[in-house]
Formats: structure tokens, C-alpha cells, sequence
């Protein structure tokens, strides 16, 4: 379970270090991942790598929404020139 945490974060910095998208090299790893290496777990792993997967991505989505919130009072614009 383990080199399904490490192995998406490598191929991120493999891709970042080659110039290319990061994001874009996730992507694809999940896909090859679920495809090959989720199987080979036990019922019980694929439970729990499913389970801490859904609280990241939760986690994420949340903060993402902050940070939208953040930014739309932390900035001084001037709503006057968007109407």
C-alpha cells in the first residue's frame, strides 16, 4: 500500500524535473494504477486506500474553495470597472 502513495508522488517529481505537465503525469498514473497495481491489493487494502484517496481529495476540494474564498476579499479590486 505504501508504493501507492509514493509512486504518483514520483512520477510528479519525475515529470516536473523533465519539464513536463505534472498534473498531466498523475493523471496517467492513476489510470495505470487503478488499471494493475489496485487489483493486486487485498480487499481490505483496496478499502482503505479507497477510504484515504476520498478524505484527500475531500480535504483538497475544501481548501481549494478557501483559498477562492480568501481571494475574493484578500485582493483590492475595483468592482467598478466589472459592471
Amino acid at each position: 500500500m505504501t508504493v501507492l502513495f509514493l509512486v504518483p508522488w514520483l512520477t510528479y517529481l519525475l515529470a516536473q524535473g523533465m519539464e513536463l505537465s505534472g498534473i498531466a503525469s498523475i493523471l496517467f498514473c492513476g489510470f495505470t494504477m487503478a488499471q494493475y497495481a489496485l487489483p493486486n491489493l487485498t480487499q481490505q487494502g483496496q478499502k482503505q486506500i479507497k477510504r484515504f484517496y476520498n478524505v484527500v481529495a475531500y480535504n483538497f476540494e475544501n481548501l481549494v474553495f478557501v483559498f477562492i474564498g480568501m481571494s475574493l476579499f484578500g485582493y483590492n479590486l475595483q468592482f467598478k470597472y466589472f459592471f
